[in-house]
Formats: C-alpha cells, sequence, structure tokens
C-alpha cells in the first residue's frame, strides 16, 4: 500500500521525564487519555488505585480506589471525558472478577455503575475502550478468551447488559490482550498472543527466589509467594495451547459488531502484545517481553516495517498511550525483569522502575483529531 505523506514524514522521540510510583514496587498496566486530552489516568495494581493525572502539568487530581468501595487489583482503563472505569482483576480464590465505572465530576468516590463478566467461563478482563454507546472488553485469564461488548451510557455512565461476546475468532490465537478504536476509519484493533512452552529448568531459580525472599515481609509471606509460582509451573505445564502465535486482528465497525477479523496479523517473531493505542495517525504496541514500544501507521500494518522502536528507559512496558493534544507518548513500566524469553514475575529490579515515562514526539499528525466525548 502506498503511504500517504503524512506517513512518510520521519517521527522521532526523546525522553522528558518520568513519573516514579509513589508506594511500594506494584504493577502499572494500563496507562489512557482522556479524548480531549485534559487528563490520563493509570492504574497500580497491587496498590489497588487509579490514579488521575493533569496532562499539561502532570499533577495528580485525585486517586480512586481509596475511599470508597475498593477496587481489586484495578488493570484496564478507559476514560471518556466524563466518566472513567476501570476493570478489576481480582483473584479467583476471592470471587469474580468486575468493571467499575465512575463521574469524574462527582465528589463521590462511590462507583455510578459496575457489571461483572458475561459468563463465569471468562475472567481477568485485561483491556478496555469506549465507542459511543458500546464498551469494548478483552477476557484473557479464564477458561475461554474473548472480546464483550456491553451497552454503556455516556451520559450516566451506567455499565449494561453484554451486547455482544466473540471468542471464536481468538480459537488457536492465544490471549486477546489490548484494545483500542481508530476514530476515523473506525477499525477496531486487539492485539493478542500465546506463551510459548518453557522448559522449567531453563527457569531462573535462584533469581526468583532471591527476589521472593527480599521482598517478603517473612517466612510466611515469602511461602505465599513460593505456592503462586508453583501454581503458575503447574498450568504451564499442563497447558497444550499450540501453536505460538503473537499478532493484530483488526475488524471494521463499520460492518457491525465484530464477528470475524478484517484482517489478521502474525508477528515474525516471539513477543508479547500487551496493549494498544490508536491515535493521530500512529498506532503504538507495547511488547515489554522485549522492551519496546513500536510505532505503525495504521494504514500500513504488516508487524515487520515499524515507523518507529523505542526501547530507551523501558523496562517491561505493558502500556502506551498518545495524547491527542500534546506532543508526547506516554508508556507504563510494570519494572519487571525478563530472562530468555520467560516474563520474572515479582522480581522487579534493583533500581526501581515501575513508573510512567514520558517522551516528546516529533513528526507525527498534527493536533487536531480528536475523538468524540
Amino acid at each position: 500500500m502506498e503511504e500517504n505523506s503524512s506517513e512518510r514524514r520521519t517521527i522521532s522521540v526523546a525522553f522528558s521525564g518520568a513519573i516514579p510510583n509513589p508506594q511500594e514496587p506494584s504493577y502499572l498496566p494500563d496507562i489512557e487519555f482522556t479524548p480531549d486530552g485534559e487528563m490520563f489516568a493509570i492504574t497500580a495494581r497491587d496498590d489497588h488505585r487509579v490514579r488521575l493525572y493533569n496532562t499539561r502539568t502532570r499533577e495528580l487530581i485525585r486517586e480512586f480506589g481509596a475511599e470508597g468501595p475498593a477496587l481489586d487489583l484495578p488493570h484496564g482503563l478507559a476514560l471518556s471525558n466524563s466518566h472513567l472505569v476501570v476493570s478489576s482483576k481480582g483473584t479467583k480464590a476471592r470471587g469474580h472478577t468486575f468493571i467499575s465505572c465512575y463521574d469524574l465530576r462527582a465528589a463521590s468516590a462511590k462507583p455510578v455503575s459496575d457489571a461483572v463478566a458475561p459468563s463465569e467461563l471468562f475472567y481477568e478482563p485485561h483491556s478496555l475502550a469506549l465507542d459511543g454507546d458500546h464498551l469494548y472488553v478483552t477476557y484473557c485469564g479464564g477458561k475461554e478468551n474473548g472480546l464483550a461488548i456491553f451497552k454503556w451510557d455516556r451520559l450516566t455512565g451506567e455499565i449494561g447488559e453484554c451486547l455482544h461476546l466473540n471468542s471464536e475468532s481468538f480459537n488457536g490465537y492465544g490471549h486477546p490482550k489490548g484494545v483500542a478504536i481508530d476514530a476515523k476509519t473506525r477499525m477496531l484493533f486487539v492485539s493478542f498472543t500465546t506463551e510459548k512452552p518453557f522448559p522449567v529448568s531453563r527457569s531462573n531459580w535462584r533469581q526468583k527466589l532471591r527476589r521472593a525472599w527480599a521482598g517478603s515481609d517473612g517466612l510466611l509471606h515469602f511461602m505465599r509467594k513460593c505456592l503462586v509460582e508453583l501454581k503458575l509451573i503447574a498450568e504451564r505445564i499442563g497447558s497444550t495451547e499450540t501453536p505460538v502465535n503473537n499478532g493484530v486482528m483488526i475488524f471494521d465497525l463499520q460492518k457491525g459488531l465484530p464477528e470475524t477479523p478484517e484482517k489478521l496479523l502474525l508477528s515474525n517473531e516471539y513477543n508479547r502484545f500487551e496493549n494498544i493505542d490508536v491515535c493521530r495517525g500512529l498506532l503504538a504496541l507495547a511488547d515489554p517481553l522485549n522492551n519496546t514500544i513500536a510505532l505503525f501507521s495504521p494504514n500500513d500494518l504488516s508487524l515487520r516495517s515499524p515507523r518507529l522502536v523505542v526501547s530507551e528507559h523501558l523496562t517491561f512496558p505493558h502500556d502506551v498511550a498518545i495524547s491527542p493534544i500534546t506532543d508526547e507518548l506516554v508508556v507504563a513500566n510494570y519494572g519487571i525483569e525478563t530472562h530468555e524469553d520467560e516474563v520474572m514475575w515479582h522480581c522487579f529490579g534493583e533500581d526501581r522502575s515501575d513508573r510512567m515515562v514520558f517522551f516528546n514526539l516529533a513528526g507525527q499528525e498534527s493536533v487536531g483529531d480528536l475523538s468524540a466525548a
């Protein structure tokens, strides 16, 4: 496909600062801007918080989860100009996961609505996207994986019934992760990933045990962490997911509900596309396994020829967001390590890097392509 003049422009980034996670080390799964670009929010999973910031000053405006009904390992985010929607990953031992919606203008910290998974087979609402009267949710941690579409009232923030559930498209393609919508083309992008079988004998056990002990409050806490890791090993041994596929599915929303992908793009390398964003003529993919953010043109996406790859200051970058009003790219770092294609869960770096990282963007589409609230 021939690129237009804006796609031929050279783009570049320059590091412009960071906001560290102020509490104990915690995964920072998702970061999103409001459509008008005036605010952005980030989930702090282990702190059970969502933090809302002013885009222009980077000052903290408020926290959700500190008061009122508690969030339970918050993960995915979606924002309108008036509401914040967040998914709580929770734990299977404590019950079902859920999604909460907050009014950004209200003084109350109580959610205006909430919703549970459309089926007991679905678990871990990973990523969210708002579009008109619909809320899109990817589920990747249950007996089935899929993309759910809930009814959503943009005026009240009420999350309604599940209107559509697509699991068939992801059969054989692993776990749906990030979800984003291109307001111009009405295309829905869903990233997906499959972990390749990893021999237990190759695991970096010394590093894991050392970090687990260093971050434990005592022997009992350490033993609990070891049990969590043993459960992950058991799941890995029993897994029969083949082949290992990682890539992006593209659905055409102009043709109705996303039943069958318009395009299926597979990566020729092993990666882990956790989250995705589309804004101002760029598509950004976060690949924490390889510590990179890749920027593509949504009109010419092959996953083999990114316009730019960013790796500086990144440590397991789990999400990326492009600002609608400032020439900035913001990345949410987990701050954990990898070892020979293995994710070292719970192993934070010696120097803490669970933080938001800001980059100045040059050469992208001009400001003005703003989505509707």
